[in-house]
């Protein structure tokens, strides 16, 4: 089952696939994948974590949230997702980077949006 993943706007704007590691965003870029609960660059590095339906920055602040999300940042009202994009190849993983310690649940959101999230 596809796991819808909402930003601080409520919009679908990306979702873990089927495999429950693959991180893609709704157009169909694949951006990131999940290793226990840290999330990966296909490079390698650790952007942050997925902890009860919540996807946490390396500061612990909110990103994403989950329909099934636990208590945390305050949750705008879910847009309906919009048709997602064929999905794209998805790279070789790297090494992944030596975890960090998991910093402290906030429940502020985040400076960055989903883009830049995974991007960064």
């Amino acid at each position: 089952m596809i796991i819808n993943l909402w930003d601080i706007h409520g919009q679908a704007v990306a979702y873990i696939d089927d495999d429950h590691e693959s991180i893609f965003m709704h157009d169909g870029t694949p951006v990131a994948w999940l290793s226990g609960d840290g999330i990966y660059t296909y490079r390698g590095k650790l952007l942050g974590w997925l902890s009860e339906g919540w996807i946490f920055d390396r500061h612990g602040k909110c990103v994403l949230f989950t329909e099934r999300a636990q208590p945390g940042a305050p949750k705008p009202f879910r847009q309906t997702p919009n048709d997602r994009g064929e999905q794209g190849l998805r790279p070789s993983r790297d090494v992944r980077e030596t975890p960090l310690k998991r910093r402290e649940r906030s429940v502020v959101w985040s400076l960055q949006n989903a883009q830049s999230f995974f991007t960064n």
